[in-house]
């Protein structure tokens, strides 16, 4: 046995004389256990001795969904002469146990039991994994590391010293700042416009982001002592399980799904319910492996179910779904990254290990962007049909409705301050006559002129009313009946000149102002009656309160 210690560490040893913040795993082999009882330190350094190590040739070392319990063996050459303190950095987070011994010759130096298997082994750190602080020997050493149930993340291992450690530190701390602050302050901003609008979207919105920082933050290690102190593998199962849930909920709202493809929504509906409950109860029956795979091929699958989705409904018309596509892309193109740099068929480098991570922030951003640019176009459908419920669709004037509405606060400030107030009431002469010889187009043409050398001759304060068929009235705040007459005379002069449609056409007005009158209604219904004065006078005439049929009296006054 003593001859098995003192083996051969063989070539490819790391050299601690020259730091690197490379990832190791091109150095390792790795051996799987038989059935039975775990191999002691000694039974699996006979089994790398005979040759039962398997070498491997990527920087991570990724051996399967829930893979059996394995060894693992780093060769390392100090060449100074003295001992080197190097950090081992060893992830992922979740693992049950791990045992980590460091030989030199026939002695064990150092031996570490980590893990959350157990309530006093040594813990993760946060977004870095296990830490182990190891003072190397000059010479040929070597590192065992036993492990049981490390998910099915790939292993990343790595030696650094010590102001390689303190910067990796500095930069995750920094990096998980303003992701996690960046993420918490959309969540804050959609809550806070969910209490403003009450869109449903935005809470949706806010869940998704909440949970999936949970899961960041549980599968980091930042909250495990707080939730799971002694396991997270269950936390972060049911985390993964809600993210996907709650994230497919939100697109199948946001994208309108029960309206556009009713089916379709009931079987993503019903089928994300059964995913989430069967991985649940999978878990909870101590069937967690089985459970952990379900919830993986979800997650597989979800990515590319949200860029079908987006597709879907972007071909229907909606046009938020155009952000939508891009950002279930961005976060499919992410997670596809990292999983192939992880499975050896990308290059393993910062960029493509950290792709997922960057993927999430591009989507977070872009659904935030789909929801304010859907917010946009409620906001102007509801502008555009309120603008419509207020607007004569033909002349573009107010309507009944819409006067009223305005109309209001310009009578009581005058009843209130003692101000003049007008208003003109004016109808087209023979209107019917031009609908049943020249058709309702011409006459729509007619209507059409006539609105807009109104909005051309009023004031600025005045407003003009399409008031029904052919009558349009103007109410003239702070203007006096005389005043008011001047400018329907002046009306009626520029309506001879009009020829719209190439046809003449006249107009008759009643002016009424404010005096005695107790309410808007009274004062229009006596402007009404001067109209019909006017027409009953032979059309083409002002009808005013100084006289009677005054167009002749007030054409000599002008």
């Amino acid at each position: 046995m003593l001859s098995l210690i003192s083996a051969p560490y063989g070539f490819g040893a790391v050299e601690l004389t020259e730091p690197s913040y490379d990832y190791l795993g091109q150095e390792l082999s790795y051996f799987f256990e038989p059935e039975g009882p775990p191999l002691s330190l000694s039974e699996a350094m006979a089994a790398r001795h005979s040759g039962q190590f398997q070498s491997h040739h990527s920087r991570v070392l990724h051996l399967g969904s829930a893979p059996k319990p394995h060894w693992v063996y780093l060769p390392l050459h100090n060449a100074d002469d003295k001992a080197l303190r190097r950090t081992l950095e060893i992830g992922p987070a979740w693992i049950d146990q791990m045992n980590v011994y460091l030989l030199h010759g026939q002695q064990v130096l150092q031996a570490f039991y980590a893990g959350d298997a157990k309530p006093r082994q040594q813990r993760p750190v946060p977004n870095q994994g296990y830490l182990f602080v190891l003072d190397v020997p000059p010479g040929n050493s070597g590192l065992y590391v036993r492990f049981e149930n490390i998910g099915s993340h790939p292993l990343v291992v790595r030696l650094l010293e010590e102001t390689q450690q303190r910067t990796v530190a500095k930069w995750i701390s920094f990096i998980d700042g303003a992701q996690l602050g960046y993420l918490l302050a959309l969540i804050a901003f959609n809550l806070m416009l969910y209490s403003g609008l009450r869109d449903p979207n935005t809470l949706n919105y806010s869940v998704f982001l909440f949970i999936y920082v949970l899961l960041y933050l549980l599968s980091s290690s930042y909250i495990n002592e707080w939730f799971w102190p002694d396991s997270n593998h269950f936390g972060i199962l049911m985390l993964l399980v809600a993210v996907a849930w709650s994230s497919l909920h939100f697109a199948r709202h946001f994208l309108d799904i029960p309206a556009l493809y009713p089916r379709l929504n009931s079987l993503l509906k019903w089928g994300a319910n059964a995913f989430m409950a069967l991985s649940v109860l999978l878990s909870l029956s101590g069937f967690y492996v089985a459970g952990m795979r379900l919830t993986f091929i979800a997650l597989i699958i979800y990515p590319v179910v949200m860029v079908v989705l987006g597709g879907l409904c972007l071909s229907r018309g909606l046009l938020a779904a155009r952000y939508f596509l891009a950002a279930s892309a961005f976060g499919l193109l992410g997670t596809a990254t990292t999983n192939l740099a992880l499975w050896n068929v990308l290059p393993f480098n910062t960029l493509t290990f950290n792709a997922m991570k960057i993927g999430v922030l591009l989507e977070a951003t872009l659904l935030a962007l789909a929801l304010a640019y859907q917010m946009r176009q409620h906001q102007v459908a509801r502008l555009q049909a309120e603008h419509m419920a207020r607007t004569d669709p033909l002349t573009g004037l107010f309507n009944r409705r819409a006067f009223f509405d305005v109309s209001d606060s310009l009578w009581s400030t005058a009843m209130r301050n003692h101000r003049p107030l007008s208003v003109i009431l004016l109808d087209i002469d023979h209107f019917k006559q031009i609908n049943d010889q020249h058709g309702h187009a011409t006459g729509d043409l007619v209507l059409i002129a006539l609105s807009k050398l109104l909005q051309q001759t009023a004031r600025h304060g005045d407003i003009c009313v399409r008031w029904g068929g052919e009558e349009f009235l103007l109410l003239l705040p702070e203007t006096h009946d005389v005043q008011a007459a001047h400018l329907a005379e002046r009306l009626r002069e520029q309506v001879e000149r009009l020829k719209p449609a190439g046809l003449s056409i006249t107009v008759s007005l009643g002016v009424a102002e404010r005096g005695n009158h107790y309410s808007l209604d009274s004062l229009i219904n006596d402007a009404d009656q001067r109209l019909y004065s006017a027409k009953d006078a032979g059309r083409n005439q002002v009808c005013h309160q100084a006289c009677v049929t005054c167009s002749d009296e007030l054409g000599q006054a002008l």
